[in-house]
């Protein structure tokens, strides 16, 4: 199995995943030839991940001319027209992917944890996750009045997490 990045050999575990979004044009390496499958990821970079997959092209590019045109409102304090990841997050809360902090900060830059990264891309792919009722998992350290309880009922009940792996909602995300 051949591989395009000199740290992720063909027999790494993300190979195939990192693989096939890079060739789809949903993720990129660095300009050194890394990938960096163990860098931690933000929460503006999965977003753009999830939005780049669920939506056109069309739809990103229609996006950002809304927001150069003003013909849509940036929804917090701390994402600008002129961001890279503007569009990618416009998108995604509107379409109820992501909602930001209660004080309306979005915190781009903040490396994405688990449970974050979860209700994301079960929103984006609008599993209706959030209708799942919480079962408590002993392997899960989650109790029925977190807000993520439901995302990881339902990756559990559907088996799209290893049943047999440790999962911890706080765990950082990171790019593999």
């Amino acid at each position: 199995i051949a591989t395009s990045f000199s740290d992720v050999s063909g027999y790494h575990k993300h190979n195939k995943a990192i693989q096939s979004l890079t060739s789809s044009g949903v993720i990129n390496g660095y300009n050194d030839g890394t990938f960096k499958p163990e860098k931690t990821i933000t929460r503006a970079e999965a977003v753009k991940l999830i939005v780049a997959i669920v939506k056109s092209e069309d739809d990103v590019y229609n996006a950002k001319v809304d927001l150069y045109l003003q013909n849509s409102v940036l929804p917090f304090f701390d994402i600008r027209v002129e961001d890279w990841h503007a569009p990618y997050i416009s998108i995604a809360h509107q379409n109820s992917v992501v909602k930001g902090y209660s004080d309306g900060y979005f915190r781009p830059n903040k490396t994405i944890n688990f449970a974050e990264g979860l209700k994301i891309i079960l929103e984006g792919y609008n599993t209706n996750a959030n209708l799942t009722r919480f079962q408590k998992k002993d392997f899960l350290y989650i109790n029925g009045d977190d807000w993520f309880g439901r995302y990881f009922t339902y990756v559990y009940n559907k088996n799209l997490i290893n049943r047999a792996k440790f999962y911890h909602p706080a765990q950082a995300m990171t790019r593999g």
